[in-house]
Formats: C-alpha cells, structure tokens, sequence
C-alpha cells in the first residue's frame, strides 16, 4: 500500500526560491536555476520535518517534469521529495490561486498546505498562502510562517513569528512621535506574545 501524503508545499520558483539576489551568486546559471541557499536549506528543512511533498506552482513547471527534478537535485532537494501528481493545472482562464484550488479540490486527503509565492495570491481562498519578497526571496518569518501552516511549529516559533510580524508594525512608528506608543500598543493587540508576559511597548522608547 502507497503512503498517503496529506501535506504539500505549493512552490513558485522564480521569486521565492531565486530571487533578485541570486542573480548574483557566483556559481548562478546562465538559465538562471541556482536556489537562493538560505531559501533552499529552509525548504529542505521543511519538507524533512512536516513530510510535505513539493507541488509545482510556478512556469518552470512548463519545463515538463524532468527539468524539474533536474532543477531539485541541482539545488540539493531531494526529488522524491515530490508529489506524483507534481504541478497545479494549467489552464489559460484560471489565476494561479484558481490553479491550486483546482488542485486541493482534487486531493481532498491534504490536510495542511503552504503555497509560497512572490505574486499576491487569494488570500480568503488560499489561507495557506504565504507571500515571499521578489527581491529576498523566501525569508526565516516565511520558514516559520510555512511551519505554523504545517502545524509542525513549536510555541517559541509561534511566539517568534508574532514577534516578527509586530516589529513590521513597528516600522510604521515615526522617530520622536508623541503617538507612538499608540503603534505598540496595536501591534500588541494584534500579536500578543503570550499569556501572562506583560506588554512589551514603553512609550518614548
């Protein structure tokens, strides 16, 4: 009997897991296909500790499947690491995000998904939809943003990515605002770090 997979991670390629920097590494590709090595070690990471199986969601996967898992082991990632029905369909009327809920309405066995991005996907339709930096790429916040959709985080990590996502508000603060305790005290509400730990915002700080 085959092992059911119940956990993918929809992948975009250009962006998320090559981004603009990449351009400069020195061993990059004329095609440009050589991962981002932080973005390749957290993916790596992942899909070794959730048991994930990757789904393309990306135009490489227009390649065909061959390049594809060339372009995996290339970049050391593992290519039985993929799914057997391994890219979202392809249809000229659909958005990406219609593409891989196309593709979860066809595998009703996934339980937890993660589609990490650099295009702004359907949020209310793809909860799971994590959205990457075109010039970063797949950042540490997006590692344990994909491990909390995972449910595969430990609390620290669920504490740490509410740390993260508070310090964004932050930077909206002003220097020497007379109101900027009122932005810590928002981000508090949203991002709580945890029962019982007090607030962390003083205002003039």
């Amino acid at each position: 009997m085959s092992e059911v997979i119940t956990q993918v991670v929809f992948l975009d390629i250009d962006g998320t897991m090559i981004p603009s920097k990449a351009y400069k590494l020195i061993n990059q590709t004329r095609l440009v296909s050589i991962f981002d090595p932080c973005a390749a070690a957290m993916l790596r990471d992942l899909l070794s500790i959730s048991d994930a199986r990757i789904v393309f969601s990306s135009t490489w996967a227009s390649h065909g499947l061959d390049d594809c898992l060339d372009l995996l082991e290339k970049n050391h990632i593992d290519s039985d690491l993929i799914h057997p029905d391994w890219r979202t369909p392809k249809k000229l009327t659909s958005t990406r995000s219609q593409e891989i809920w196309l593709w979860l309405e066809e595998h009703p066995e996934i339980t937890h998904y993660v589609a990490l991005d650099d295009e702004q996907l359907d949020a209310q339709m793809l909860p799971g939809f994590v959205q990457c930096d075109i010039d970063e790429g797949m950042s540490y916040r997006n590692y344990l943003e994909a491990k909390v959709l995972l449910n595969v985080a430990s609390a620290e990590e669920v504490e740490k990515i509410h740390w993260l996502k508070r310090k964004e508000i932050w930077r909206l603060e002003r220097k020497g605002d007379e109101k900027a305790y009122q932005t810590y005290m928002f981000a508090d509400e949203i991002y709580p770090i945890g029962p019982n730990k007090g607030i962390h915002w003083r205002r003039g700080s």
